[in-house]
């Protein structure tokens, strides 16, 4: 099989051999695939395979691992700095983790495509108040990061077949309210429980229903949406945590020493 100029991202390399890498893909119209991309290690496409950036490419071979052919820049380069570097290996991360290989996933993409965009803007911003940073700039700046993470899990969900219904209980199928608390039960969906439960796992309607139309107003909601939406993936992910968490984890630790 040959496949001529894809849109596509580079997900990850890793080095194989001595001058090649192999490379995870995320392609517009053939979803993810893995290539050998020989001799990238010497030659110009060194600089041009790497995570988050757009290319246009060729591949062909048999089976699931194919040889990178031609390979060129599909825009200009993507620089997500270092304090957002590990939310794009996150979205990266997942895609390589729950994205069965060859499956088209076109919508996916362009959800892929405007988290990644969100990240390096922000970037931007964060380059041009990084000397005068105050505690309500980083507030926000932390809160525009969250919403670009949380509408993408959301999305890849969707895409994948494992969506929630975040605005309706499970069992009696009754609109969620905003002033209820709810706990999402795997294999059963989100179950009201007492105004009291504040239990690890449980969510305030208001925060189900910020949620489910993607307009997050304050950073408690926020807070538990990645709660849930943690505990919706980690039924797909399994045992293997992710390397992307362990770093953050590692980083924060070393932030508070």
């Amino acid at each position: 099989m040959r496949v001529q100029l894809q849109h596509a991202y580079i997900l990850h390399r890793r080095a194989y051999r001595n001058t090649s890498f192999i490379v995870d893909l995320f392609s517009q119209n053939r979803g993810r695939i893995s290539a050998v991309a020989r001799g990238a290690r010497r030659s110009r496409n060194n600089a041009l395979i790497q995570a988050f950036q757009p290319v246009l490419c060729s591949w062909f071979g048999r089976g699931e691992l194919y040889t990178l052919g031609n390979i060129e820049p599909a825009g200009g380069y993507q620089k997500i700095n270092a304090r957002l570097v590990l939310s794009g290996l996150y979205l990266n991360e997942l895609l390589i983790r729950l994205l069965p290989k060859e499956e088209p996933m076109g919508r996916l993409y362009d959800d892929y495509a405007e988290a990644v965009t969100g990240l390096v803007q922000l970037s931007l911003c964060w380059h041009e108040v990084e000397d005068t940073t105050t505690s309500a700039t980083y507030k926000h700046l932390n809160l525009l990061e969250q919403k670009i993470l949380r509408r993408f899990e959301k999305a890849l969900l969707e895409q994948l077949g494992y969506g929630v219904d975040f605005s309706f209980e499970a069992n009696t199928g009754q609109p969620v309210c905003a002033d209820r608390r709810y706990v999402f039960v795997p294999n059963k969906g989100l179950l009201q429980t007492s105004l009291d439960n504040f239990s690890a796992g449980c969510i305030s309607g208001s925060s189900l229903l910020a949620l489910a139309n993607e307009k997050f107003e304050s950073e408690q909601s926020l807070r538990e949406v990645k709660c849930l939406l943690r505990t919706i993936l980690d039924q797909y992910l399994g045992d293997r945590p992710l390397q992307s968490r362990q770093l953050r984890q590692m980083y924060a630790r070393q932030k508070k020493r």
